[in-house]
This record gives C-alpha cells, structure tokens and sequence, in this order.
C-alpha cells in the first residue's frame, strides 16, 4: 500500500503558510496517543460520516454542524478530522498533473477533492471557525529507500499535515492519511484513526516538518536521519511497538548508505503484540531467529511456509518460535484464533536472502537482537 503524499513544491506551500494572518500556536510536545474513549470517537465518527450534505455547503455552516455535536476540544478535532476523512477524495488527476491542484479550504469543500495540501487547509480552516487553535504544517513524508541515501529532500516527498491545540497539549493529525491511500492511478477510500492524535514519536518516521519546532519531540530528528530510515508503516505502532524502540533500532548509519528495509507489518484482527522480532527483512540461510508475542485469549501464532504452518510455543500470554530459515522459503507470521485455525491472519512478511551484504549497516549478526518492547 503505498500512502498519499503531495508532490507540489514545498516553496509554495511554505508562502501558502506564511501568508496567513493568524500567530503560530507554542506546541507542547505529545507523545502519548489519548485512550479510554473509543466508544466516544466511534459515535462522532458517524456523526460526521452521515452529516447531511445540506449542512456542508460552506465553510462556517459546515464548522457550526460540527461544532453542535462536540463537547470538548478533542471532540472537535475529531468530528473535523473524521468529516474530512469521509467526504474529502483524494485528487488523482491532479497528482498526475492532468488538473490543477485544490490546495485551499474552499477548493476542498466544494469539489470534494483534495491533495494533502488541500486536506490541511480544510481542517485549518473548520478547527480555527469551531474555536480550535490549529495549523497546517508543512515538510515531508517518509518513503522506502532502496539506493543511496539523497542529498535533500525533495518536491517528489513535499507533505502537509495539522498541528491542534487543546488546552492540555498539541496534537498531530493528517486527515489525508487518514481518508485512504492510491494503489495503481485510483483512490481507495479507508478511514484510518491511526491519524488522529498520532503520537509525535511515532508520526516524525513519515512525518518530517521543515520546521522542527513542529515535530513536538525533545530531541529532534535531523534531515540525514530522516532520510535514511525506510518506510515504517503504522502497523509496527499498532502491534505495539513503541516510538522511542522504534527509533533505537534504527540507528543512523554510518557513511552514506541507508537503514535495511523492514519486514512488512499489518494489523491482524486479533489481539497480538510485539516483544521481540527479528528487524531485518532478509533472512540468512542457516541462521535462527527468534520471535516472540504477547497474544489475547485464544489467539494463536506461527510461522507460515512451503503451505505448512509451524505453530509458537505457548508460555502463558506469550508465544516463543525460532526457526533457522532455509533457501526458497517465504516465511510469513500469521495469526489465529484457537476456535478457527483456518483463517490465518498475516502478521509480518519476511523473505530469505542466500547471501546478505557484509559491508556497512547491512553486516549480519544477530538479526532478532534488536528487541521491541511493548511500552
């Protein structure tokens, strides 16, 4: 799945930005993703999903509609967030160059198309209407590195995203991430929370201000840093990986080359979380890893290939597997409930590598001791 990002030129969207009249927010760094209320943001997900077409013609009755249904200031954002994400189609047309782009809030609304830029502008505009300091924020977004590390980021990686204050912190969220995603030149609708109120330690791996103030972090991640790490997906966050685990695994190599890729990671439908998993996604012939995870009740899990499944070893809540792969196999973490061993679920999808490169950050040795800790 490839997510969306805006390929205009990161000087406009920084004029787009310095033009506008109201004074930048201080942000409070967040680092922590506010639970105990997903009852509560299902219902104004709806809300804002089903909010008739009627009440969004304009930019201040749109805010107003919303506004009705909040309570709070995190409710606010929510119903912004999660009208965006619902009624806002990303502009494929204009990716590829064939229309201009929508970057305003009013373009947005009333074609209901946008590229990120667009999205941004459109929570600005409705969280500023509902009272809600916010800001569109504008750098880069993360991509899978294959070759040498570039010399600067470019127009190819340019991104806008949201920054929104409530009384006790600031908050990332990208709405446009959190619509969807374009696979093969088409729009595929699909509402992602992951977006909302993301955790600033977990958004800088995709999410590279060009300001640095609004990365939210203590230590803040330099352009060269950002550039060699690979395309983290939010799924490693999902099943439990923190941010700060995250980032230690990935420590900046040296010279100019870049971070190996990492295994692809989904969300299984059950309840399974990292603790410990090999972090490169090649294999050495001959060479044992270790997995471990920590799973909900009647949830089970193994190591798929050759069309067999090897099941972990079961050790109270947590479940221990190491295998030593072999050529030609394409071994792949699935899940299960114990009820229905026929539906398996993919965790983590690795491949086997004969021979792995010896030189640079690439040398092997240990390739499950880079451990993950749940938080």
């Amino acid at each position: 799945m490839k997510y969306l990002f805006l390929s205009l030129v990161l000087g406009l969207a920084l004029a787009s930005q310095a033009q506008r009249p109201t004074a930048k927010p201080v942000p409070r760094p967040a680092t922590q993703r506010a639970e105990g209320q997903p009852a509560r943001y299902a219902q104004l997900d709806q809300t804002a999903h089903q909010l008739p077409e009627t009440h969004a013609t304009t930019l201040d009755q749109l805010a107003a509609a919303l506004a009705a249904h909040a309570r709070t200031d995190d409710d606010k954002a929510r119903l912004v967030f999660a009208w965006i994400a619902y009624h806002i189609a990303y502009d494929v047309a204009s990716l590829q160059g064939r229309t201009p782009p929508h970057v305003t809030a009013e373009q947005a609304l009333a074609t209901r198309r946008a590229e990120c830029q667009g999205y941004a502008e459109l929570f600005t505009a409705l969280a500023r209407r509902m009272k809600l300091p916010a800001e569109t924020v504008v750098g880069y977004a993360g991509g899978e590195q294959t070759g040498p590390v570039r010399p600067v980021l470019g127009p190819d990686r340019a991104h806008a995203w949201n920054v929104y204050l409530t009384p006790s912190d600031a908050h990332l969220a990208d709405a446009c991430w959190g619509a969807g995603w374009v696979s093969e030149d088409e729009f595929t609708p699909a509402f992602d929370a992951f977006w909302f109120n993301t955790p600033s330690d977990q958004a800088i791996f995709t999410h590279w201000p060009a300001d640095a103030e609004w990365q939210l972090l203590a230590a803040p991640v330099d352009s060269l840093t950002f550039r060699r790490w690979p395309y983290i997906a939010a799924s490693w966050f999902t099943l439990g990986v923190s941010g700060s685990s995250m980032r230690q695994g990935l420590a900046p190599a040296k010279g100019n080359a870049v971070c190996p890729p990492l295994p692809r990671a989904c969300a299984p439908p059950h309840e399974v979380r990292i603790v410990q998993v090999p972090r490169q996604a090649a294999f050495v012939v001959g060479q044992p890893v270790t997995f471990v995870f920590r799973v909900g009740p009647g949830i089970e899990v193994g190591l798929e290939g050759d069309g067999r499944v090897l099941p972990a070893e079961a050790r109270g809540e947590y479940r221990r597997l190491t295998v030593t792969p072999a050529a030609g196999a394409a071994p792949r973490i699935v899940t299960w409930r114990r009820a229905d061993s026929t539906k398996l679920s993919v965790v983590l999808e690795y491949y086997v590598a004969p021979v792995l490169r010896r030189a640079g950050p690439f040398r092997s040795g240990g390739l499950d001791s880079v451990r993950y800790l749940r938080r």
